[in-house]
């Protein structure tokens, strides 16, 4: 004859709150085996195999619903849906990663700018691909928005958590007219953008916009000064971001390849 268990005594073996059980017996995923004249429910202890396979799949993630499936089915359609949990997993570590690579980066930007002890430092450079805007020079700034944002659509995360940027060429009096935007890649495609290997005049600016223009002033005359002759695009890209009520402590890098050093 079969042991009879009452929920709390089901529970306690299964280390479970008494709640589940009577959560899984209204949704009809695991009900008991018996009930008295006076109502009470009563589990079988074979009943704990089943019990114990619910509770297994619940704690490798799979869902309530595809555990009732999997209950009713067979070994194939168990198979299938342990094969389709574990793409979701592998699908979730990679973004994980991404996510790791990510902080890590901001993480790196924000403690070298840190460590500088110096506005202004001159550094080899590698290769860099980027995905481009348009041109957008002359163009209104719901247009610049526009172009933009269009580069998120083949980007897995929004600007802030891109490595994002402006192109914005030397010869320029203005270093607010941008040339491009642009999103780093991994890897080049076929349309990127290369950005030269090279010695880069690297500058760190804190402050907002108005004051960056006269960064830039700064920027130009050290340039003079040494007569060094540079390539066509000023590379900018912010570093921390902050709110619009505190601007000032927004950071802001500026490259520049240095072509020659007289």
């Amino acid at each position: 004859m079969k042991t009879k268990l009452k929920v709390s005594e089901m529970a306690r073996f299964a280390w479970i709150n008494p709640r589940t059980l009577h959560y899984y017996d209204e949704i009809g995923l695991f009900q008991p085996n018996s009930k008295d004249e006076n109502g009470y429910r009563y589990y079988s202890l074979d009943q704990l195999l089943d019990l114990g396979l619910i509770l297994s799949l619940k704690e490798l993630s799979m869902p309530l619903k595809e555990i009732q499936t999997a209950l009713q089915g067979d070994a194939e359609t168990m198979r299938n849906l342990l094969e389709a949990k574990r793409q979701t997993i592998d699908e979730k570590i990679q973004q994980l990663t991404n996510i790791k690579k990510i902080i890590e980066r901001k993480a790196a930007d924000l403690r070298l700018a840190a460590e500088k002890t110096s506005p202004f430092t001159l550094k080899e450079q590698p290769e860099e691909y980027f995905s481009l805007s348009p041109r957008l020079n002359g163009s209104s700034i719901p247009e610049m928005i526009t172009q933009a944002y269009d580069l998120l659509m083949v980007q897995p995360y929004l600007f802030s958590n891109n490595e994002y940027g402006f192109m914005i060429r030397t010869n320029k009096d203005d270093t607010q007219d941008i040339d491009y935007v642009y999103v780093r890649q991994e890897e080049p495609q076929g349309t990127s953008f290369v950005k030269p290997a090279g010695c880069y005049l690297t500058a760190i600016y804190q402050g907002d916009a108005e004051g960056l223009k006269q960064f830039y002033q700064k920027l130009k005359q050290l340039i003079a000064t040494h007569q060094w002759q540079i390539d066509d695009y000023f590379y900018e890209r912010s570093i921390h971001e902050t709110t619009l009520s505190n601007e000032q402590a927004y950071l802001t890098e500026i490259q520049v390849r240095i072509l020659s050093e007289e």
